[in-house]
C-alpha cells in the first residue's frame, strides 16, 4: 500500500512556535496607524484585504494603505507587514484573544478591535486557508462518450471503437491573487484494449482501498 507521508519540518523562515507566539513589540507597533481609521468598518475591510492577498504581491495593497491612512510608503509597508503577521497568527490560532496575539502593554482598545475582526472572519479564513494549501489536483467530474473511427491518415476505411474521456480537475494551483484556480479539463482518447487495462487497474485500486478500510475498522 502506498502511503504519503507529511513532513513536519518547517518549510519557511518562521517556525510553528514563532508563528503561534504573540507579536513582538516591534511587529505590533506599526498597527497603531489603524487608530486613525475613520471607522471600524475600514479596519475590518483592511484585514480582509490583507488575508485575501496574504500570498500574493503586496505592492498594490501597500499603496492602498498609504492612501487610506495618509502614510509614507515606508510606514505603509511596515503596517502591511504587521497586518500580515497578525492575520497569519489568527488563521493559525483560530480563536484569538489580545493576550495571545499582542505584546504586553499594547493599545488595549485597538487589540480588542482587531481580535473582534479576526473572530468575525475566523471560520471563513480557516476554510479558505485549507483550500489554499498546496495539494494534488482532485477529480470533480467525469464525462465520456463512445466514438467510432471510420478513417485515418494510414487507412481510408476502418471501423474502430474508441472512448473519449474528459476529466475535470480542481485544486493544486492558485491564481495571481492566491485564490484557487478554476477547474481545468483534461481530455484523452482510449482504445478498447487501453480502456480494459484502465478498468482492471481501477478494480485493483478499489479492492486495495476496501482492504485498507476494512483493516482500519477492526
Amino acid at each position: 500500500v502506498y502511503k504519503r507521508q507529511v513532513s513536519t519540518q518547517s518549510t519557511g523562515p518562521k517556525s510553528t512556535a514563532s508563528m503561534s507566539a504573540p507579536l513582538s513589540a516591534a511587529e505590533a507597533e506599526p498597527l497603531k496607524a489603524l487608530l486613525s481609521a475613520e471607522s471600524k468598518q475600514l479596519v475590518d475591510k483592511v484585514c480582509q484585504q490583507v488575508f485575501k492577498h496574504l500570498h500574493s504581491s503586496r505592492t498594490r495593497l501597500d499603496e492602498s494603505l498609504a492612501t487610506a491612512f495618509e502614510l509614507a510608503p515606508a510606514a505603509a509597508a511596515a503596517l502591511h507587514t504587521s497586518l500580515r503577521a497578525f492575520v497569519s497568527r489568527c488563521v493559525r490560532l483560530g480563536a484569538v484573544t489580545p493576550a495571545a496575539v499582542f505584546p504586553a502593554g499594547f493599545h488595549a482598545q485597538l487589540a480588542k478591535l482587531l481580535c473582534a475582526v479576526a473572530a468575525a472572519h475566523a471560520d471563513e479564513w480557516r476554510d479558505t486557508a485549507i483550500i489554499r494549501q498546496p495539494s494534488l489536483p482532485r477529480l470533480v467530474d467525469v464525462d465520456w462518450r463512445v466514438d467510432v473511427k471510420t478513417a485515418s491518415d494510414s487507412a481510408s476505411q476502418m471501423n474502430v471503437p474508441t472512448v473519449l474521456m474528459k476529466l475535470t480537475l480542481a485544486g493544486g494551483d492558485t491564481d495571481a491573487a492566491g485564490e484557487p484556480a478554476a477547474p481545468s479539463p483534461v481530455a484523452f482518447e482510449l482504445s478498447r484494449d487501453a480502456l480494459q487495462t484502465l478498468l482492471e487497474s481501477m478494480g485493483k485500486i478499489r479492492s486495495q482501498l476496501q482492504t485498507v478500510a476494512g483493516g482500519q475498522q477492526q
